[in-house]
């Protein structure tokens, strides 16, 4: 399943390559730093910079996972969402910290291969920047499902000496539960602009009118990160 699910992605990746050609677009594989005068420098592999000008520069930097202080990824029992993706088998119980799109996603995957899934939320309803009623149709969706859900609460402490990991999760009742975990947990996403300065780029894009622009490709991507507990 791992193999053919990174098999459509290579195959969806060559294709962008490919319409890139076709429509003469050049990427840039490397690390991009905005520069004064309407320039971007690029870092490739090699270290080698190189600078590009354009009139007009779009910035798509995707976005980053909020690292928890208690929950320090370590890419073994606390992962990314990229390790998430291609684990070598299945986890026999996992935590997912956050239920925003991406974690309820991964909650309903794992689930659904027969994996015992909880969730932890600290505010009050899944995925809580959706409409409500959707919150409350996803929850009764999940639960009926078998997956055991904690909004409103928050894990404060995690042990992840031995196998797998002991997790302590703070209740509404200011209950203390302790639960074994084999795997893991996932954080939302945070932008990598702050919304103050996204706005004000935004609203100044919107007077203009794009002519030309460089498209970045990072060598690689930012993203957001699991927990595996």
């Amino acid at each position: 399943m791992v193999k053919r699910s990174r098999d459509v992605a290579a195959s969806m990746s060559k294709g962008i390559e490919f319409l890139f050609k076709k429509n003469k677009i050049d990427a840039l594989a490397g690390y991009g730093k905005l520069k004064k005068g309407g320039k971007v420098e690029v870092t490739d592999a090699a270290g080698k910079k190189t600078d590009h000008e354009a009139k007009h520069i779009i910035l798509a930097t995707g976005g980053r996972s909020r690292e928890l202080p208690n929950l320090v990824i370590d890419g073994k029992k606390i992962i990314g969402y990229r390790e998430a993706m291609i684990l070598p088998e299945r986890p026999q119980k996992m935590l997912v910290v956050g239920s925003g799109a991406i974690g309820a996603e991964f909650a309903y995957f794992y689930s659904t291969i027969g994996t015992e899934v909880t969730i932890v939320e600290f505010l009050p309803r899944l995925v809580p920047v959706e409409d409500e009623e959707v919150s409350k149709a996803l929850e009764k969706s999940f639960k009926k499902a078998g997956i055991t859900i904690y909004t409103s609460s928050e894990v404060t402490k995690v042990d992840t000496k031995g196998k797998g990991c002991v997790s302590t999760v703070k209740t509404p009742t200011a209950k203390l539960r302790s639960s074994r975990i084999l795997f893991f947990r996932l954080s939302a996403l945070q932008p990598i602009l702050k919304t103050s300065d996204w706005r004000k780029w935004e609203s100044k894009r919107k007077t203009e009118k794009l002519s030309s622009m460089i498209f970045i490709k990072p060598m690689s991507p930012v993203f957001m990160r699991l927990v595996i507990l």
